[in-house]
């Protein structure tokens, strides 16, 4: 083949990519927005109205005006100023929700509106009214950061550690995950805007996290991976993939070992005695850079599902060699090595050493494993 498209026709996805793709197509779903909107509208309708009614019928705004702060603390105040945001915000989503038949995707308006309310006191609620509450407002406030975070325009906010720190609550929701495949007609580079709406995974680093994109007059440009950086891949290396992030033991561990204790010692101690809880959010704040990269759709094969389970890939899956390996980048496996994109390009590479560019007008040379590994 003397193509891009040839050289990612083969691309498999890892366990923990085809996780990632589910969870992206799954956040970024009509069906789920519209769970968000039904929350919102629960809230309105199922506790807040009557919870105001109730305030009116128990005359509680009496012994809550003041000369001071005059009725700031009422339930009157709170229904003026505070009620019109849950409002606005059930109106917008339901907008959200019809902009979606027209390919048009946007940030909702969760975190200006919830903030906006949190500015109103509930001095005229009860404790136990006003906890009920604010766990309502912070599961909104949860659930709407998984959707906000997918189709953020300007910044992928998706890395390895807030993949598989939301993981567990989506895996325990039971969804069936439907299978998937790289669609190689429809890849794109960093920058540029996808030709299909989907998820997308990076084709030339194998570390880097998925994203989603929308196409269209009004598609948001691919943007540049989150991936390991020196550190990510010496975490990845030392606690393993099932462990990453999550076995708060084996992260402290990693931590406070040499080169690194220097850097996370102080980061992992509360009042000078060890906290293992720290270690995972403290490693994974140091463990990621950006770059631009090749990227291929991840479509969703129709009516076809697959098992997920993580706990059956082995913690070493992705410490192994990438299949393919981009020019600029070092190469993490010795052996044979061939650019489908130039003949007669088979040659031998050494650890470490750095992929050549063929100066392809494809863009960065793909130096791709060779399965035949005989001299």
């Amino acid at each position: 083949m003397s193509s891009v498209t040839g050289e990612i026709a083969s691309m498999k996805l890892t366990l923990w990519q085809k996780a990632q793709a589910a969870m992206l197509y799954h956040y970024t779903s009509v069906n789920y927005l519209e769970g968000l909107h039904k929350l919102v509208g629960d809230l309105i309708t199922g506790f807040v109205d009557p919870l105001l009614e109730t305030a009116k019928a128990q005359g509680r705004d009496k012994v809550l005006v003041s000369e001071v702060w005059r009725d700031r603390n009422t339930s009157r105040n709170w229904e003026n100023n505070a009620w019109p945001f849950l409002k606005d915000l059930q109106i917008s989503l339901a907008k959200d929700i019809a902009l979606r038949a027209s390919g048009i995707f946007r940030r909702t308006s969760v975190n200006e509106s919830l903030r906006g309310v949190a500015e109103y006191s509930t001095d005229w609620a009860t404790p136990g009214e006003e906890r009920i509450l604010q766990v309502a407002l912070a599961t909104i406030s949860e659930y709407a950061a998984q959707y906000d975070d997918s189709v953020d325009a300007y910044e992928n906010r998706w890395d390895d550690f807030c993949f598989a720190y939301v993981y567990p609550s989506f895996a325990r929701q039971g969804l069936r995950v439907p299978k998937f495949q790289v669609r190689t007609e429809f890849s794109a580079d960093t920058g540029e805007v996808a030709k299909r709406t989907g998820v997308y995974v990076a084709v030339d680093d194998p570390y880097a996290s998925l994203q989603f994109v929308w196409s269209g007059a009004e598609g948001v440009k691919l943007r540049e991976a989150n991936t390991f950086n020196d550190i990510g891949h010496a975490a990845l290396s030392s606690v393993g993939r099932k462990s990453l992030w999550f076995d708060e033991r084996k992260m402290f561990a990693f931590a406070t070992s040499e080169p690194y204790t220097s850097r996370f010692r102080d980061l992992v101690y509360s009042c000078g005695e060890p906290n293992p809880a720290l270690a995972p959010s403290a490693v994974a704040r140091s463990s990621f850079m950006s770059k631009p990269c090749r990227w291929a759709l991840v479509d969703i094969v129709p009516n076809e599902y697959e098992e997920v389970s993580l706990s059956g890939e082995a913690e070493t899956a992705q410490l192994q060699a990438p299949e393919r390996v981009a020019s600029g980048d070092r190469f993490n496996k010795a052996g044979y090595y061939f650019a489908p994109a130039a003949a007669e390009s088979r040659r031998y590479f050494s650890t470490g050493e750095i992929a050549p560019s063929l100066n392809s007008s494809y863009g960065r040379t793909l130096w791709q494993w060779d399965e035949n590994q005989e001299k």
